[in-house]
């Protein structure tokens, strides 16, 4: 009886953990920084992180937006990785901020792609953030460093399945837009690739919302995220 119970609680444990990964904090401080200061930069990507598929599940989608909160954990690391001096680390940011956040706004990318070879390279892939008033603005690829006059080059690999050989390839760039844009009130970026194949949808849309804060008549208010409608089972 003792093993059994024993057995209950591990199993109970690692249940509650799953649920636990899965979930995602909606806070405002994974865009603003502020209250994340302790939390590492892969804690922050991975709450930011927003997936999905595409074409029938040839392309699939992950981004994330490269903010405040992101940015700052990541300064922090890198500098002390590279042991470096305080006015180094000052130096450091500041050309980090000046690619990724002065008056811009910024996301990193990841696309995989089964079988279309013509959509296998960035520039084949357009990407617009819809900001909360659903303004557009069409971000931009970044060249890939030290040279910075080519976008990163393409990663492909095969596997066999019972259709016989398949190809995939995998993208893996940053994208920016010179706007100033309260990311904390939510946004979406909608992905065209230059080829989608009959019946899909030409495009495919990731979208962020957060429970942000916000002055009114000098009080701070909190706008709590919208939830999702969710219709229920009507039958055949």
């Amino acid at each position: 009886m003792k093993n059994i119970f024993s057995i209950c609680l591990i199993l109970s444990l690692s249940s509650c953990s799953t649920l636990k990964q899965d979930e995602v904090d909606y806070s405002e401080s994974y865009i603003t920084g502020v209250g994340t200061e302790s939390l590492s930069s892969e804690d922050i990507r991975v709450n930011l992180t927003r997936k999905k598929t595409m074409a029938g599940g040839n392309y699939a989608l992950s981004a994330y937006p490269i903010s405040r909160a992101y940015l700052d954990a990541h300064a922090k690391e890198l500098s002390a990785g590279r042991s470096l001096t305080a006015s180094q680390a000052k130096r450091f940011e500041k050309k980090l901020n000046e690619k990724y956040m002065n008056n811009k706004v910024c996301v990193d990318i990841n696309i995989t792609i089964k079988e279309f070879e013509r959509v296998n390279n960035l520039k084949n892939w357009r990407v617009t953030l819809l900001d909360s008033g659903n303004r557009a603005y069409t971000l931009k690829w970044l060249t890939e460093p030290p040279l910075d006059i080519a976008l990163p080059a393409p990663i492909s690999s095969q596997r066999f399945t019972y259709h016989g050989k398949e190809t995939m390839w995998f993208l893996a760039g940053q994208a920016c837009a010179d706007a100033i844009i309260e990311m904390k009130k939510g946004f979406k970026l909608v992905f065209k690739p230059s080829f989608v194949q009959w019946p899909f949808e030409a495009d495919e849309k990731l979208s962020w919302s957060f429970n942000y804060t916000e002055i009114v008549d000098g009080k701070k208010i909190l706008k709590m995220k919208k939830k999702k409608k969710v219709e229920g089972y009507r039958g055949w």
